[in-house]
């Protein structure tokens, strides 16, 4: 494994990157040393550099190369070891080295190196096994990644700058011609003022602790998005549109989730009419502010091409879920609301509920408790050709198979998934007490008998074309 240099700001030298007195020079060193390196080689690189012309950073493609990626380390930009050897206080000083401040917003001598693209048609490519680290990128078109060839891409306190109007961050690309691929991000900046994030084709991206900026309605969109899974933990989108934070309408397949991240006020999760089947998560997330000791832990936004799973804490059950925040937290419960269902085969599907249980092998009814928003009236209690209960709990001691409720079978025999042949019958009704509009208050109750210890773990599927607002109870007993 070698090392080579690279200054942006050298005009003297050999420029082959044996030493910085000889780095490879200016935007083009850094192309000609990154398609020069193989697997597992180090390419360090300090100083400032503009260019007119686009620049394609191409590491290794090879399968067996993904697990040992280049590494681009940005230096600082004064006082860099010239034997080749760096050493810690070489490197910008950020949260990899214990520091407050984050590489990328560090400035003077310790500024990560910068490379600029002048020209408003050109854009920076990266592609291949690479891992990057302290380095700032701006150009007035696209930032793009992997495009056509797989390749694993990790980057870590880097700035990521589109400044054109309507230009793109862009991950993966035309969905007949690209390859899978994953980029992942750690402590890095995308900031798309004028632009967007764009997920296209096949691509699996995860961020970490990042913050992502931008002003236009579906920042975060999905052109010809085919199968993707873009994962979002503890990130800032704030800065992002309230008016709608993914721009689902070319969406085909795949999805996104957020964890513990910072929203906009009032943010709109999704906007535009889907071209497929997706999924977009957001657990645990709150408005503009974050989380602080008094806010919902329980914050949930499910949107999917079947309909929604949202947080409730107005129609709720008395003595069921509660998670004794002090704001808009306490009691809550989830609403599923039917979209795009067709009776009996397409479902919303609610988040998995779940409960430690004992494995002695006696008999347990575990209950969850749900009410709907139509009229109080008999004919408005739901079927069991509307919704059902499926059920995972541990019965096979030495196994790692969970027994699974209900049963196989046909439907229509006492198993398989809704009741759709003979006659359909009334969920059991229920006695609770619901937060206003919680009619039509019924339950389920299934009959387990664990083997052993562990969680038992039940969801609500609901199938029902057009029909009223459905009130889960987070809470499930077992008794």
């Amino acid at each position: 494994m070698s090392i080579s240099h690279v200054d942006l700001n050298l005009g003297t030298g050999s420029n082959d990157g044996t030493s910085w007195a000889n780095a490879y020079q200016a935007a083009a060193g850094l192309a000609t040393a990154v398609a020069a390196a193989a697997a597992g080689d180090t390419i360090y690189v300090k100083d400032t550099s503009s260019s007119s012309a686009a620049v394609a950073l191409d590491g290794p493609t090879a399968i067996g190369d993904l697990t040992n990626p280049v590494r681009i380390i940005g230096v600082k930009s004064a006082t860099v070891n010239e034997g080749g050897s760096i050493v810690q206080s070489d490197l910008i000083p950020g949260l990899r080295t214990g520091d407050t401040t984050r590489a990328y917003a560090q400035s003077g001598a310790n500024a990560p190196p910068h490379l600029t693209l002048t020209s408003p048609s050109n854009d920076i490519r990266i592609s291949g096994a690479l891992y990057i680290y302290g380095m700032l990128f701006t150009t007035t078109d696209d930032i793009a990644f992997h495009i056509t060839t797989a390749g694993f891409i990790i980057l870590e306190e880097c700035h990521l700058n589109v400044t054109g109007s309507n230009d793109l961050i862009e991950f993966g690309g035309d969905p007949g011609t690209s390859q899978t691929h994953m980029t992942v991000a750690i402590h890095c900046l995308f900031d798309v003022a004028a632009g967007n994030l764009s997920f296209d084709a096949q691509s699996q991206t995860e961020f970490f602790d990042c913050d992502i900026d931008g002003t236009d309605t579906g920042t975060i969109i999905f052109s010809e998005h085919t199968g993707d899974m873009v994962k979002f933990y503890g990130c800032d989108l704030s800065g992002c549109s309230a008016s709608g934070i993914f721009n689902i309408a070319g969406i085909r397949g795949g999805g996104a989730e957020l964890w513990n991240c910072k929203m906009p006020a009032s943010h709109t999760l999704t906007t535009g009419t889907a071209a497929g089947l997706y999924r977009i998560a957001n657990y645990n997330s709150e408005d503009n502010t974050g989380f602080d000791s008094a806010d919902s832990e329980q914050a949930l936004e499910i949107h999917t091409h079947q309909g929604t799973v949202d947080i409730e804490t107005t129609v709720v059950r008395t003595g069921g879920a509660d998670d004794e925040a002090t704001d808009a937290g306490g009691p809550f419960a989830w609403a599923l609301v039917p979209n795009n269902v067709t009776d009996n085969f397409v479902d919303v599907v609610s988040p998995w509920i779940e409960k430690w249980v004992l494995g002695d092998g006696t008999a347990k009814t575990l209950t969850v408790f749900f009410a709907n928003g139509a009229t109080e009236s008999a004919a408005n209690l739901l079927e069991d050709n509307e919704i059902y209960l499926e059920v995972l709990f541990p019965d096979e001691a030495g196994s790692s198979i969970y027994q699974y409720l209900p049963d196989e079978g046909a439907p229509g025999d006492g198993g398989g998934r809704m009741q759709l042949l003979g006659t359909a019958a009334d969920i059991t009704t229920d006695s609770s007490t619901w937060g206003s509009g919680g009619n039509n208050k019924q339950k389920f109750e299934q009959s387990i008998a664990p083997d052993y210890r562990g969680l038992v773990r039940a969801r609500v599927h609901y199938s029902k074309s057009s029909g009223p607002t459905l009130y889960l109870d987070a809470f499930m007993t077992v008794a």
